[in-house]
């Protein structure tokens, strides 16, 4: 665990986001550089520029890393918060760095990209890492019970994944489970 923990947050990369994650994402980003911490995300628009700019805000040196790929040739490069770039071949490089690299995980909105992360996320988790990974938002239980009820998905697999309301919330169950490594 790094003396400064690095929160990976994932969700769309859509840049006109629904105004409560743009908000959601922005207050996670002040959140996360306000106890120093390190923000990483996929590093372009939506939910990554959102979190990215609000620990901009918070702090104009706040370490904001952005895991970019080769395989988006119609993005120009990181959004403009994006103080450390760490370009990776191809999408699966792309996100197991995010996966490798962080101490933590946090999921906001979005579409297959995010789900997929998740995917990933949990599977590794619940075959042994020991690595939160919460969920912010309405949306996240409904999708999770559905799941479960028609796939083979154990309650233990099931509480895996921290589901929280709020961005406080999501910040108080990090603390909980980052503080006895720090």
């Amino acid at each position: 665990m790094n003396v400064n923990p690095v929160i990976a947050v994932f969700g769309s990369s859509n840049s006109k986001l629904p105004e409560n994650v743009a908000e959601m994402s922005e207050r996670l980003g002040e959140a996360i550089a306000a106890k120093e911490w390190s923000l990483a995300t996929g590093g372009y628009s939506g939910v990554m520029e959102a979190a990215s700019r609000g620990a901009h805000k918070h702090d104009p040196n706040a370490h904001v890393i952005g895991v970019t790929t080769d395989i988006f040739q119609h993005r120009s490069g990181p959004n403009r918060y994006v103080n450390d770039e760490r370009i990776q071949q191809g999408l699966l490089n792309r996100i197991g760095c995010l996966m490798q690299d962080a101490d933590a995980y946090v999921l906001i909105w979005g579409g297959i990209g995010t789900l997929a992360e998740l995917f990933l996320a949990w599977n590794l988790i619940a075959t042994g890492w020991d690595k939160p990974l919460v969920a912010i938002g309405p949306w996240w239980n409904p999708l999770l019970d559905a799941m479960q009820a028609e796939m083979e998905i154990s309650n233990k697999a099931r509480a895996v994944i921290t589901v929280v309301d709020t961005v406080e919330e999501a910040m108080e169950a990090l603390e909980k489970r980052l503080k006895p490594s720090l």
